[in-house]
């Protein structure tokens, strides 16, 4: 399970899982799916919400739904409700359909659908506030200004608990080298926790061997 705030690189450190062979879910990716036009999750949704949940694409406005639920309580409520098991469902679909021994669920929350009830390890990532702010300006669109205030505000935070923490300083290499030394652990016999892969000093990223890029 990694887990890291929006900005960290989640979906970097899939790809290039996927580049490896493994299998790489993205639960935000998965939920866009779940609640595409015409799918169950999306009549649910409008028939909670009303249709002004829907753009006029057809598609759900997440953006207006999730800073409403910020200040309605009810809005997150039903939006947990409907979405909790068809997240559960669909995941549980993916691994037993997975031939791979180790299948990584990416997901910002975790806790808000119980993804550690699928998990025997957790990543945690970590990025620098300069790749944070150019992860959410290019990959999410965000304004600056906002961008460089979350970056700021989250240099306080500390990743949750986990067996291994990846460190994001927005250079590929070190990212996929620290990704190859956490898969090592993860095959080890026995289990380690707390694991963290910078070492007393930085690397020199221009010997590491090539890999794709760390964003998002």
């Amino acid at each position: 399970l990694i887990t890291g705030r929006i900005g960290a690189g989640k979906t970097g450190v899939l790809e290039m899982l996927r580049e490896l062979g493994h299998a790489a879910i993205d639960i935000d990716t998965s939920i866009r799916q779940l609640t595409s036009p015409g799918s169950a999750g999306a009549a649910q949704i409008v028939a909670q919400l009303g249709v002004g949940a829907l753009g006029a694409d057809g598609q759900i406005q997440w953006s207006k739904l999730l800073s409403a639920a910020g200040t309605d309580g009810r809005v997150g409520r039903v939006l947990l409700r409907i979405i909790r098991p068809l997240v559960r469902n669909q995941l549980e679909a993916d691994i037993r359909g997975s031939s791979d021994d180790l299948v990584f669920i990416a997901a910002t929350d975790p806790d808000a659908y119980g993804l550690r009830d699928f998990s025997d390890a957790g990543w945690a990532l970590a990025a620098t506030p300069d790749v944070t702010i150019a992860n959410l300006v290019g990959e999410h669109g965000w304004p600056r200004a906002a961008a460089e205030r979350f970056a700021v505000a989250g240099q306080a935070d500390h990743p949750k608990p986990a067996d291994v923490t990846l460190h994001n300083d927005g250079s590929p290499n070190w990212l996929w080298s620290q990704m190859i030394s956490a898969i090592g652990i993860l095959r080890r016999p026995v289990a380690h926790t707390g694991v963290d892969l910078v070492p007393p000093a930085m690397p020199d990223h221009a010997g590491s061997a090539a890999a794709p890029h760390a964003g998002a």
